[in-house]
């Protein structure tokens, strides 16, 4: 007579992982090996009319065609599921119970260690079908012996349901993960729990549980919203705790940005961050503080209070770790500038805006109304001090007391102008949206727009990776992003435009590619910088006479004093707010209603840590400043480099310290070399003394201008012929990647500002 043992709806992972292997264990054993010792006539008995029993597991498992005298034996499915491991074993004994009573013999249960120690196949126990995929949990049990597979005791329920309860670990340590990544949304998250349940009830049962948010949040109330405060030092020790060690930093300079963001289109709600960033550890942005509410903060003491607390803290004590082993290194601390756009320096320095008579920064320069906008003519104004801002000297400008007057810095040079929004968000797309307007001889025509926008479409191809958004047509410049004017000024202007502009407008146009291109050079910037001051003044005196007084707004105006901050801070992406508008994206987007906007995104932000995630671990060892991909077999290549070792052939380059990464596919294939050639690369050796390109070069390469500088002597030039013979270029020949951009049967190749490292 068959009997048949179910256990529908046990989810209790271990148990059910239990059956499985017995069944597996029970078709591995040789049974004419099997020598079964019988204690007793009861035991002979359950021995012998055992042989029919088929054990099924688990809701899906399929019953066999049960004969006419078949008896089933089962759990109840309402009893076991969700049970705790005594349950569990009191429901495993009284199976075994109802068993013998079916099979008309006795069975011992009293006593654990009574049970027989015979493995379960020796019983004739058999299980259902296996499935046709082993789980994880199946093979993690293979290992299980037959003695240990024979006796349910204790301990190997206990050791069932310890392994399932790791599992439960490790899967939530993934899906936390996916969350992180990915960004889900809350209700989304919580169906695929609750639809988990029935296999891992280990499993935390929602969002909440599982990303372990925090239930309470304290806020503060500023006019008219409300602030939430990450602090200064807990973001500092985040960032040392994952750095390996402190000793790499002789001191900390933070780099502070403040600005607002509208979350909703239909309502007047603001976000404000205050972020933070150590300008000597890259990826180092954190988040210091949140506001939200109806409109920006009407007070900007009341919005700051808790970030200057801190920061005067640590200004005058040094920084202390309370994280790291190193507690008693004491590393000075400098708050080396804020960054922010016009109306937000405005709001946080508590001056005039950027639109108002005294509105300038830098000079005391007064407007003039022209047109109904307010312009800056002059450009040889005085220029401002600390000690003038601090004594009261500018009553016209300054017309509030700002936090910061209360922390040792200087309230004019460590506010630095944002090349951002008046470089690549002001000027460059004020003159673009001025070519067709303006006075007739330096208005241009619609065909030669038209033009200019098939020939940015065409060059889309010749964009390196490096650029996150190819250019697109001038017609929509209106929806251009920051990117998108930076890398039409510093490198399509002078290839686009000849040609299709009058030429007055073109040396304007050059001259601004000029400005903007020796600025941002991270090698030379500083070495221009007086040539770059009269060059801003040559440019807005040009935009004056071409579209007329009124287009000298302050955003134009600005331009005279960016090279006195390069000259004191380095090249334009240095102090320019990217870093910022970057971050505030990721933080925008944890924002789901209006309602309970603050409390999403600080929950969501905690939930992850104060840099989103975007600080690796230990990302100061860097192991190697090469990572080498796409091998190519040594038979297909015969590079013999003396003196060289060589470990293999690729075909990409990854430049860790630089942040790009060199191919042999078009269009990341191109170099500059030290002495000014350029090559195209065909392969790339890894080898003892570093990375080595294999390529060919061009032989002529001629300026592609002359008018504002020689454009050769920073290795911009037009190239013609290419070499049939093959060079090699060793790493400390090694100049910067370019881009090569080909247009009208012209070819011109312009470094890419960025790669360009001084590794000498």
């Amino acid at each position: 007579m068959p009997v048949f043992l179910f256990a529908p709806g046990i989810t209790t992972i271990a148990f059910f992982v239990y059956l499985i292997v017995t069944c597996k264990t029970t078709q591995e054993i040789d049974k004419d090996q099997v020598e079964p010792e019988v204690a007793n006539n009861q035991d002979q008995a359950l021995s012998g009319l055992a042989s029919n029993i088929v054990f099924l597991s688990g809701p899906s498992a399929s019953a066999p065609t049960l004969s006419e005298d078949t008896v089933v034996v089962g759990f109840s499915s309402t009893s076991v599921h969700g049970a705790s491991k005594r349950t569990v074993q009191r429901h495993i004994k009284r199976s075994y119970e109802e068993a013998a009573v079916m099979l008309h013999c006795p069975c011992h249960t009293e006593d654990p260690s009574q049970q027989p120690t015979e493995p379960m196949a020796e019983l004739g126990i058999h299980a259902a079908p296996e499935p046709t995929e082993e789980s994880q949990m199946e093979l993690e049990y293979q290992e299980m012996t037959s003695d240990d597979v024979g006796n349910l005791t204790s301990s190997t329920i206990e050791s069932a349901l310890h392994s399932d309860d790791n599992q439960c670990a490790r899967l939530e340590a993934m899906l936390r993960d996916w969350v992180k990544a990915t960004g889900p949304e809350v209700p989304c998250v919580n169906y695929l729990l609750q639809n988990l349940q029935d296999e891992f009830p280990g499993l935390a049962a929602d969002y909440r549980g599982l990303m372990t948010t925090p239930r309470e949040l304290t806020f503060r109330y500023v006019n008219p919203g409300r602030y939430y405060h990450f602090g200064v030092k807990a973001g500092l020790d985040f960032l040392l705790s994952n750095i390996g060690s402190r000793s790499r930093l002789d001191s900390l300079n933070l780099h502070l940005f403040v600005d607002g963001a509208k979350v909703h289109n239909s309502t007047t709600y603001t976000l404000w961050p205050v972020l933070g960033r150590v300008s000597n550890l890259s990826h180092s942005v954190f988040i210091i503080g949140l506001y939200y509410g109806t409109g920006k903060p009407l007070s900007a003491s009341d919005f700051l209070a808790d970030c200057i607390t801190e920061l005067r803290d640590l200004m005058a004590d040094g920084f202390v770790s309370t994280v790291t082993s190193e507690s008693d290194l004491i590393l000075p601390f400098k708050l080396s500038m804020i960054t922010c756009d016009s109306p937000a320096r405005s709001f946080v320095k508590g001056t005039k805006a950027c639109w108002g008579y005294f509105g300038c920064d830098k000079c005391t320069v007064e407007g003039d109304f022209c047109n109904g906008r307010v312009t800056f003519s002059d450009l040889s104004a005085a220029l401002r001090t600390d000690f003038g801002f601090r004594g009261d000297v500018y009553p016209n400008h300054v017309l509030l007391p700002s936090p910061f007057l209360s922390l040792p810095i200087d309230m004019v040079h460590d506010f630095p102008l944002d090349p951002m929004h008046l470089i690549y968000e002001g000027i460059v797309p004020k003159c673009l949206k001025f070519l067709g307007k303006g006075r007739l001889p330096h208005r241009a025509s619609g065909p030669n727009i038209r033009q200019i926008s098939a020939d940015l479409c065409s060059i889309s191809s010749c964009i390196p990776h490096d650029f996150a958004r190819k250019p697109r047509s001038i017609e929509c410049v209106g929806l251009w992003k920051a990117t998108e004017f930076r890398l039409f000024i510093l490198y399509l202007a002078p290839i686009v435009l000849a040609g299709n502009v009058p030429e007055s407008v073109y040396q304007l146009f050059l001259s601004l590619h000029s400005f903007v291109f020796l600025l941002s050079h991270p090698l030379v910037c500083q070495t221009y910088c007086s040539y770059a001051e009269d060059l801003a003044k040559h440019i807005v005196n040009e935009c004056a006479i071409i579209w007329g007084d009124e287009f000298i707004v302050y955003t134009v105006h600005s331009i005279i004093h960016i090279p006195s901050e390069v000259r004191r801070r380095g090249p334009l992406d240095s102090f320019s707010c990217f870093w910022g508008e970057n971050f505030i994206r990721f933080i925008t987007q944890f924002v789901r209603s209006p309602r309970f906007a603050l409390e999403q995104t600080v929950k969501r932000i905690l939930e992850r840590d104060v840099t989103l995630g975007f600080f690796p671990k230990h990302m100061c060892s860097i192991q190697s400043p090469f990572e080498y991909s796409g091998p190519i077999a040594s038979s297909n290549v015969d590079f013999s480099l003396q003196g060289v070792q060589t470990f293999g052939i690729y075909r990409k380059v990854s430049l860790v310290l630089r942040g790009t990464y060199i191919s042999v596919a078009n269009p990341d294939c191109y170099i500059l070399t030290r002495d000014g050639f350029a090559v195209v690369v065909t392969h790339i050796i890894s080898t003892d003394v570093g990375c080595i390109f294999v390529g060919k070069k061009f032989i002529q390469q001629t300026a592609l201008y002359d008018e504002t500088f020689d454009s050769m002597s920073l290795h911009i030039s037009v190239v013609n012929t290419l070499s049939n013979s093959l060079v090699t270029v060793r790493w400390t020949d090694f100049y910067g990647k370019a881009m090569l951009v080909s247009l009208k049967n012209r070819s011109c190749i312009l470094p890419i500002l960025h790669t360009l490292v001084d590794c000498a």
